[in-house]
């Protein structure tokens, strides 16, 4: 194993630049690739040394399936630059591209950076449209859990009254909570649309009417109930029939609104 002394990337096999005998990887291996100190004005070698330098730069040395040598200890059979030659190429490519990996940590942290001015330039855009009072969408006002919970049984007790009155036996709360999610997205978006995920053999109503000033979920709910069974003569009877099938047993219920719409999600299952 080694380093690209360019890159800092490790290598698995260890391949030298015939100019300055360090090694790198195949992309910087070229004189040119990484900068190569042979090939500076400032690098001068002796005259009695360049015989042992056009040697050593004959061949590129490859070696494989070893471990880099331990420092101080040089291998036979590898030919070297001067100890005193070498340091100094050494030197000077740390002074040139940092600590070893320095080059891959540099452009880590650049780029944290930029990912981290876009989060927050996202979150200060966010916020302005928010505070502005110029988008469409009022300040979500989601029920709390406990609250959710007394909404839905409430809108069961009205869906079961009405069935009461024709005879048919009651629904009960089904545990999954698709429906209440459903409508929080609904009046996230403002999006007035059937859930795209329903599961199969679920059969789905969803109602949005406009919220007036003062705001009471319990009488939107009254309302929304008895229209969808009474007066739903607009949606071909589709919301009355599936609260009034003798067939469903179970009923997942969702409740929301914002400042402008009451969204009401039923989905029915045997």
């Amino acid at each position: 194993m080694g380093i690209c002394y360019h890159c800092g990337k490790e290598l698995e096999e260890q391949t030298r630049c015939k100019q300055c005998n360090l090694t790198f990887c195949s992309e910087h291996l070229a004189p040119e690739a990484h900068n190569c100190i042979a090939l500076s004005k400032d690098f001068k070698v002796k005259k009695g040394q360049e015989k042992a330098q056009k040697q050593a730069s004959e061949n590129i040395d490859i070696i494989e399936g070893e471990e880099e040598p331990v420092e101080g200890v040089r291998k036979k059979d590898i030919k070297y630059l001067p100890r005193e030659e070498e340091e100094a190429v050494v030197k000077e490519v740390k002074r040139r591209t940092g600590p070893s990996g320095g080059v891959n940590r540099v452009r880590v942290l650049f780029f944290l950076i930029i990912i981290a001015v876009g989060m927050w330039s996202i979150n200060v855009l966010v916020s302005m449209s928010a505070n502005s009072g110029s988008g469409n969408l009022s300040p979500i006002t989601f029920p709390t859990d406990a609250e959710t919970q007394v909404l839905r049984e409430s809108v069961l007790t009205k869906m079961n009254q009405e069935r009461s009155k024709r005879g048919l036996p009651s629904l009960t709360l089904s545990t999954d909570m698709a429906a209440q999610r459903y409508s929080e997205t609904l009046a996230s978006t403002d999006v007035f649309q059937y859930n795209p995920n329903l599961a199969s053999g679920v059969k789905e109503n969803i109602v949005r009417r406009e919220v007036s000033t003062p705001f009471s979920a319990e009488n939107m709910i009254t309302q929304t109930v008895e229209a969808m069974v009474n007066d739903d003569s607009v949606n071909n009877w589709v919301n009355r029939d599936a609260i009034l099938n003798r067939d469903y047993t179970k009923v997942s219920l969702g409740v929301s609104w914002n400042g402008k719409y009451f969204y009401l999600v039923q989905d029915f299952s045997k």
